[in-house]
C-alpha cells in the first residue's frame, strides 16, 4: 500500500520480522525503513496522518515559511514515524502501556529525540549551514542550539 504524505509517498506493506518472530508492517520513506510490531494498515495509515497534521501543523506556526516545504514535511515524517515506532514499543513492552493511544503528544517537541531528528536531517542535508535551519525549526537561540548540538554528538558518541 502506498500512503501519501504531502507528495511524498511512503510504502507500506506486511512483513514477517524474524528477530520478532512476528509479524509486522514495514514502512519506507526515502531512504528510511521501520519495522513496525502488531500494527494493521488501518491503524497505521490513521495514526501517521494524524499524527504528521499535529506535527506539521507546530512547527509550520514556527517556520513559517523560512524551511522549505519538502524540508518540513520530510523533518516531520521522520518525528512521526520514530515517535509511532516507539509509542507502538511500548504497548509491547509494558503492561501498563498495552492500549497506549499512539496520537504525537504535545510535550514530545521539547523531547530530546524529537530534536535530534530535526538536526540530524538538516545536518545530514545540509551540512554547512544546518544550524540555522535548526534553530527556526526550533526555535531556540544560537547559545541554545550549540549546547544541545553538543548534547547530541555526546549521546551519538556513546554507542
Amino acid at each position: 500500500m502506498e500512503l501519501n504524505i504531502d507528495n511524498i509517498i511512503l510504502t507500506v506493506c506486511i512483513e514477517a520480522n524474524k528477530q520478532f518472530n512476528e509479524t509486522g508492517l514495514r514502512i519506507k520513506f526515502a531512504d528510511n525503513s521501520y519495522f513496525v510490531r502488531n500494527q494493521t494498515i488501518d491503524e497505521t495509515s490513521y495514526t501517521i496522518k494524524k499524527n504528521y497534521e499535529i506535527v506539521k501543523n507546530y512547527y509550520t506556526g514556527k517556520t513559517g515559511t523560512k524551511i522549505d516545504s519538502y524540508d518540513l514535511t520530510c523533518v516531520c515524517l521522520r518525528i512521526v514515524l520514530n515517535s509511532f515506532i516507539m509509542y507502538n514499543n511500548w504497548r509491547a513492552m509494558y503492561k501498563k502501556e498495552k492500549n497506549r493511544d499512539l496520537t504525537f503528544l504535545i510535550d514530545d517537541f521539547d523531547n530530546f529525540d524529537t530534536k535530534r531528528y530535526i538536526i540530524d536531517y538538516f545536518e545530514e542535508k545540509y551540512p554547512n549551514d544546518y544550524s540555522t535551519k535548526c534553530k527556526i525549526m526550533m526555535d531556540i537561540s544560537d547559545k541554545e542550539f550549540e549546547i544541545l548540538d553538543i548534547r547530541r554528538k555526546q549521546f551519538e558518541n556513546m554507542w
